[in-house]
């Protein structure tokens, strides 16, 4: 199937089939009256006046009130690789044109939210799959939103609503995306139970998963949300007005009927200020690396990429006087006050306005939980923080949080990195030259509320530019299932066998 093709035609006469006494009550209130179709089969209720015959005989009653014109003759098609979404309103007709499409479309895969209630195995099992496709499978489950131990390992029925709402759309993009043939992904009432900034995570991500399926995937979902278009970034728009005929926007047309600075025009601009998940022109984000990994090698570390130019902190963020030492700030600095302080991106929708500033411990601490390690670091170096600006009490103050600490001494992946650079007879000389060289990245911990919004990359980014080593490395239990050091820039090597866990190795070298 390279494109589904539909043909729409609802109508509804609202004939109330139940003659009960509540429904006679409720007619006579109305000043609706009993009527009598001519070829003596119907019988309904009309308002009082001319025509009534009640004396003649019926074979059926119905109560005829009005004709509701949903879609008529209404015509639109979506290819693999596209996402349609309709919008409007509660009543106007959405749920109705998913129906339709349901019942057309062999094969199509349903989004069942309420799916997992009951289901008494883990979330981690509720995709199927055997242990090959594990790290493919945990993907999936991360782009949703789900990827701490604790959840993946939990009982599905004993998960949150929101929990199970996205552990249900992991399950049918699975079934979708491991199909041998182009899917038709159809939801309904799409992320209505998730708080604003979970449900701008999911559509980022939603997005990239469709736009990464090489035309294996599309999805046409509905919903009520029309602030969550910017994030989704929808191939085509149907607007379902209430009582009214849709009305069908392409991208391009999205974008050209409203400003830009509003609504961040087109899925893939890059020149206005805070336009989509990829913008780099909004204040805060810093240039990213060009390099990439297997491009030309620094200093003795082979293969090693070049980190990337310094990203800009913020202008009332002081730097440490030491760099080994950690003071305490101020809440994060913001260009405007919020408006409605309840929507955590209401000052920046892009996050990728947020600044970066040096933290402190307390800041690692508020997010320690969502990382899957439960200890913390031995000891760091420095800690920087993404705030969110002015959020409400029920949000976390700290959005993102990344610590650099002091190379362990002994590590397989470095010495494959770097032929063995710091391994020395002398155990102090290997221990000198090591500490003056190289720094670690030993923790990227983002808040559940804001992943998928590119802090993660952003940080490390940030860390390579500022590193005060010539040399930046990071050791990943899940590299495989988060890119984001090789999004970053960094050179991965491995997987390689640790003490208690397989792990990846990545190092990046300073700029020339």
């Amino acid at each position: 199937m390279s494109r589904w093709n539909f043909s729409v035609n609802i109508h509804f006469p609202l004939r109330l089939r139940r003659r009960s006494p509540d429904c006679r009550a409720v007619a006579s209130m109305f000043g609706l009256s009993q009527r009598h179709d001519a070829d003596n089969t119907r019988t309904g209720f009309r308002r009082n006046g001319a025509g009534m015959d009640a004396g003649e005989p019926t074979r059926r009653t119905a109560l005829a009130i009005a004709s509701h014109e949903l879609y008529d003759r209404f015509g639109f098609g979506i290819s693999p690789g596209q996402i349609v979404a309709v919008v409007g309103p509660s009543g106007s007709g959405k749920s109705a044109l998913l129906g339709h499409a349901i019942r057309h479309v062999r094969n199509a895969i349903v989004l069942k939210p309420d799916a997992m209630t009951q289901r008494d195995e883990p979330a981690v099992e509720c995709l199927g799959g055997d242990a090959s496709d594990l790290p493919e499978r945990l993907a999936v489950l991360s782009r949703c939103g789900l990827a701490e131990a604790a959840v993946l390992l939990t009982r599905a029925g004993d998960l949150s609503g929101g929990q199970q709402y996205r552990l249900a759309l992991a399950e049918t993009l699975w079934r979708a995306i491991s199909r041998a043939k182009p899917a038709l992904v159809l939801a309904d009432e799409f992320a209505s139970n998730l708080d604003l900034a979970t449900a701008r995570a999911i559509c980022r991500q939603l997005r990239r998963l469709v736009s990464a399926s090489r035309g294996k995937l599309a999805i046409l979902l509905a919903t009520p949300r029309e602030e969550l278009l910017r994030q989704l970034q929808p191939d085509v728009v149907i607007h379902k007005p209430l009582f009214g005929p849709p009305v069908i926007e392409t991208a391009s047309e999205h974008c050209s009927a409203r400003s830009t600075a509003a609504l961040g025009c087109g899925p893939r601009s890059t020149a206005t200020l805070g336009c989509g998940p990829r913008s780099t022109a909004a204040p805060g984000c810093g240039p990213r690396s060009t390099a990439a990994p297997g491009c030309e090698a620094l200093g003795h570390a082979t293969g090693c990429t070049r980190r990337p130019s310094a990203e800009p902190v913020a202008k009332d963020a002081k730097e440490p006087a030491d760099p080994t030492a950690v003071h305490p700030t101020t809440a994060a600095p913001t260009s405007a006050p919020l408006a409605l302080a309840a929507d955590p991106m209401s000052a920046c929708d892009d996050p990728a306005c947020w600044p970066i500033v040096p933290g402190t411990l307390a800041d690692y601490r508020l997010l320690a939980r969502f990382h899957y390690l439960a200890q913390r670091p031995a000891c760091f170096k420095r800690i920087w923080t993404i705030r969110a600006p002015n959020p409400s009490p029920s949000q976390p103050a700290v959005a993102a949080v990344m610590v650099i600490s002091p190379p362990v001494r002994c590590c397989h992946g470095r010495n494959v990195a770097t032929q063995g650079r710091y391994v020395h007879r002398s155990r102090r000389r290997s221990l000198a030259l090591l500490n003056a060289e190289v720094e670690t990245i030993s923790r990227v911990i983002v808040h559940p509320m804001y992943r998928s919004a590119g802090l993660a990359v952003r940080l490390v980014r940030h860390a390579l530019a500022r590193a005060d080593t010539p040399y930046v490395e990071a050791l990943a239990a899940m590299g495989s299932m988060h890119p984001l050091f090789t999004l970053a820039g960094m050179t991965a090597f491995g997987p390689f066998d640790g003490a208690t866990r397989r792990y990846t190795y990545y190092i990046a070298s300073e700029s020339s």
